[in-house]
């Protein structure tokens, strides 16, 4: 229930600006109201749905600075990460991401943006892996699932430059695997923090392109729902 629910949250087709409720979800599904409370306790706890005052719950609202947030974090976890990925990854790690790497190129002269997509976020959790940390992983995994709620990489791919910026960001990608390769620690954290730096300012442009909630239908909602 909760892996179902959390595909739909980032689907956009869980509770948009309405909230939805326990006996909905429950009857939608088939199952009892249970197993959706659980999840729906899961999923709060993770921060990916906020509670309403009338009952029910919503997928999380997105603010700038919650995206800002959200960058510094990966700015503070993946600039250690490389580093240590750099020092402790193994042939089969180091194969991994090259392997990935492969996969960004091929996308990319595919002209496949969400398959290139898909391949810059295995980079940067094959990284996480090559730490050997199962911390650094499951802190660096909260952060990807708050981006991909946010519905930030929805603009993504709306943005007019975002085939080119993909492409520089596969660029930039093979530096950072140089490096690492190379067990150059300080380069790999140098790479990576101008990376993020410039995926973030490319985040935060791009969340001008997602539907806004209208304020006056939200409280209205939640009038009705109280």
């Amino acid at each position: 229930m909760y892996d179902r629910l959390k595909r739909e949250i980032y689907g956009g087709e869980l509770g948009g600006e309405a909230p939805v409720y326990e006996t909905d979800l429950a009857a939608r599904l088939g199952v009892s109201r249970t197993p959706v409370r659980e999840a729906l306790r899961v999923l709060a706890s993770e921060g990916l749905v906020v509670a309403q005052a009338g009952g029910g719950h919503r997928p999380v609202r997105v603010t700038e600075r919650d995206l800002h947030d959200a960058v510094e974090a990966r700015l503070a976890i993946e600039t250690v990460a490389v580093g240590l990925a750099a020092e402790r990854a193994t042939e089969d790690q180091l194969g991994e991401i090259d392997a990935i790497q492969r996969r960004a190129r091929v996308a990319l002269e595919a002209g496949l943006l969400g398959a290139t997509m898909a391949a810059n976020e295995a980079f940067h959790r094959a990284v996480a892996a090559a730490t050997g940390s199962r911390l650094i992983e499951f802190l660096l995994a909260r952060v990807y699932e708050f981006l991909l709620v946010s519905r930030v990489l929805e603009g993504v791919r709306e943005h007019k430059r975002a085939f080119a910026e993909m492409a520089r960001f596969v660029a930039e990608h093979e530096g950072i695997a140089t490096a690492i390769r190379a067990r150059d620690a300080d380069l790999a954290a140098a790479r990576m923090r101008a990376h993020l730096e410039r995926l973030g300012d490319w985040y935060e442009s791009s969340l001008a392109l997602v539907p806004r909630p209208d304020p006056v239908a939200s409280v209205r909602d939640d009038e009705e729902a109280a």
